[in-house]
């Protein structure tokens, strides 16, 4: 009688280490061609024929580990290459090729990832004792632990990628704190915030070329954190705390760097007018970066970086310094200039000490001058300014706020002397 056919499986016994070698060998040989695009050369079925015989005879979580740990390798190789021959992000010829380069890197990881996810499912499902890790990282991202491996497998090449970009060195044997998310940031604080471009030398024809244009770095720059920004979403759905962990708290601290060495500057030999102004525009210009080149979510975290580097270790030592000049706007500028200074000292706390002394101060004034015209003159100045700034959300209840307050403490104040109009 003969005996039914049988399809030909890998037994537990048969696989000695050898024989395991040289099926990884083949596996990882697989997984190179397809990350290199060249998927038409990979018989797919034969792949996965060869690692659902490596998991059938219990090698699913060595089989696991060691596809993490190609990958890994791979992405260690290609940031390597990214960066040969350059020592700092300033040595870039082309800092925008070296962003094409990155976003390049991405979209073709991302394709071939999502290319084996059959193969990679396979060895997940197969595997009978999944790594604890794998387990505990899908504890917010599976809900139903049942469903398909498929969502394990590429989390963990996607974390890969991840962690391989912003949390080891470039370099082998190099600065573990020299990332290429690091890089990234560098050249991003390079044209934002110093605007570096090479100028032609006059009219010389053979004048080094300017680099690259600020604007199209900064596009590539939006797309390279957009990458992170999904990434970490994707991992964690966490509603940017991963990306503010991993990625935003890289860009705060360098941005911080820039803004502390302003303000002192700033505030060493400023008006607080003109603190003032250069603190507002500061905002608005990270206001507008944020949606731009970084993700929307990340304004939270800029405005409360210049808060604590700016405005909370100088604002109130500069309108004290300058108490005489805030107390002369009432005569001289426009009261929208105090609309602005009374935001700034409300986002460290401070506008209940200060306005009330803004107020004594130009009312003193006003007494030193020989009187003060009637409190309805000094409100119809803070209302007609009020009206014109009527379109403007920050200014106008503030500006009310302030016009009862002046016409409080100059009735208060003069009240006694005669100095104001009855």
């Amino acid at each position: 009688m003969s005996q039914p056919a049988q399809h030909h499986q890998v037994k537990p016994a048969s696989v000695s280490k050898r024989d395991y070698q040289a099926l990884w060998s083949s596996l990882a040989c697989s997984y190179e061609q397809i990350h290199q695009g060249n998927e038409a050369a990979v018989q797919f079925d034969d792949v996965c024929r060869t690692a659902r015989n490596l998991c059938a005879a219990g090698c699913s979580t060595v089989l696991y580990n060691d596809t993490i740990k190609w990958h890994r390798d791979f992405l260690t190789r290609k940031w390597s290459d990214l960066v040969e021959g350059v020592k700092e992000a300033s040595d870039f010829d082309s800092p925008d090729e070296f962003l094409r380069d990155f976003i390049k890197v991405w979209n073709a990881y991302s394709k071939a990832v999502n290319f084996i996810s059959g193969i990679l499912t396979c060895i997940v499902r197969a595997s009978s004792k999944n790594p604890q890790r794998l387990r505990d990282e899908q504890a917010d991202v599976v809900p139903n632990q049942e469903q398909s491996g498929l969502t394990n497998a590429k989390h963990s090449c996607l974390e890969v990628f991840l962690d391989t970009a912003c949390r080891s060195p470039v370099r082998a044997a190099g600065d573990p704190e020299e990332t290429v998310l690091g890089l990234i940031v560098a050249v991003g604080y390079d044209h934002i915030y110093h605007g570096r471009e090479e100028e032609d030398d006059g009219d010389d024809d053979d004048a080094a070329e300017p680099r690259s244009n600020p604007s199209h770095v900064e596009m590539l720059l939006s797309t390279c954190f957009r990458v992170f920004d999904e990434l970490c979403e994707a991992l964690t759905n966490s509603d940017g705390r991963l990306f503010h962990d991993v990625v935003g708290s890289a860009y705060l601290a360098a941005a911080g760097s820039f803004y502390a060495a302003e303000a002192r500057t700033l505030a060493a030999g400023s008006s607080a007018v003109e603190f003032c102004a250069a603190v507002q525009r500061w905002l608005e210009e990270e206001a507008a970066r944020c949606g731009s080149v970084l993700p929307a979510h990340m304004y939270g975290d800029m405005e409360a970086m210049v808060v604590d580097t700016v405005l909370r270790p100088h604002l109130d030592a500069v309108l004290d310094y300058d108490a005489e000049g805030v107390a002369e706007l009432f005569d001289s500028e426009p009261v929208r200039q105090l609309s602005t200074m009374h935001r700034l000292a409300a986002l460290v706390g401070s506008e209940d000490k200060v306005i009330p002394g803004w107020f004594k101060k130009a009312a003193g004034n006003r007494a030193a001058c020989g009187g003060c015209p009637s409190h309805e003159v000094c409100c119809q100045r803070l209302d007609s300014t009020w009206r014109d700034d009527v379109t403007n959300d920050v200014g106008f209840a503030v500006l009310e706020n302030m016009a009862e307050a002046f016409r409080f403490l100059c009735c208060s104040v003069f009240r006694g002397s005669g100095a104001l109009g009855s």
